[in-house]
């Protein structure tokens, strides 16, 4: 049962590129609370290229980690000015990934609000982008 209205917008810069154009996905999914924490979650679809994933943002006071189960699994953990190191499964084989976040926020209560993320991302101990993450929820908690 979904319960919330989900807007993802997503932005990336390249080194040496011109930036890529944001992508936003608009879609339904769950807004609860877990152990003190939010937690958003929704179906990708074949718009995101994830078809049979499950994506979930758990925004705690500290830190976000966004895990992806099913088809794609992964986690990846957003805390201002830290790096963390994770594998990423694909239908390829697993990579290392590298995030360090130079921006964590939201401002959520029982009714939706707004998470944004900036970060560096490293595959493989290659920066590959600085990405941006903007969520906007607008629901009732479940």
């Amino acid at each position: 049962m979904n319960n919330a209205l989900i807007s993802i917008l997503g932005n990336s810069n390249k080194p040496f590129e011109m930036p890529d154009s944001p992508v936003e996905l608009i879609t339904d999914g769950n807004f609860y609370k877990e152990n003190g924490d939010y937690v958003v979650a929704y179906q990708e679809s074949e718009l995101t290229g994830l078809t049979g994933t499950t994506t979930y943002f758990r925004i705690a006071s500290d830190k976000i980690t966004m895990e992806r189960t099913g088809d794609v699994c992964s986690q990846m953990v957003f805390e201002k000015n830290r790096k963390h190191i994770s594998l990423m499964d694909t239908p390829f084989g697993a990579i290392t990934i590298g995030v360090c976040a130079t921006r964590v926020s939201d401002c959520l209560d029982d009714s939706g609000g707004v998470v944004n993320i900036v970060y560096d991302m490293e595959i493989d101990r290659e920066l590959v982008g600085t990405h941006s993450i903007a969520i906007n929820v607008k629901g009732t908690l479940s």
